[in-house]
């Protein structure tokens, strides 16, 4: 039978545990497989959320995760806007040539 493991408390643990606690540390003593807790703290995004806590708890950050998401961020909406404006600039111009 699979053994059920209390996720949320493992992810609150990890995002308010210091810089010595890590997914690997974390696994060991919850008694799971690193692979499972690795693949549930990526589905998750435990970094991001760790990042975003210690930012708000004014405590130093040992990732850089926020700066790759924000520039990550910056690119989807530059590459949606980009979108936007060839559309209108499509619509704009069958507009012209249908002379409306």
């Amino acid at each position: 039978m699979r053994q059920r493991y209390d996720w949320k408390a493992l992810q609150d643990r990890y995002v308010q545990g210091g810089d010595d606690l890590t997914l690997e540390t974390l696994a060991a003593g919850a008694g799971l497989n690193v692979k499972r807790i690795k693949k549930r703290a990526d589905e998750e995004n435990w970094e991001f959320i760790q990042a975003r806590w210690r930012v708000y708890m004014g405590r130093p950050q040992k990732t850089d995760i926020l700066k790759r998401w924000r520039a990550d961020w910056d690119k989807k909406c530059a590459e949606a806007w980009k979108k936007v404006a060839e559309a209108r600039e499509r619509e704009l111009e069958a507009k012209y040539e249908s002379g409306k």
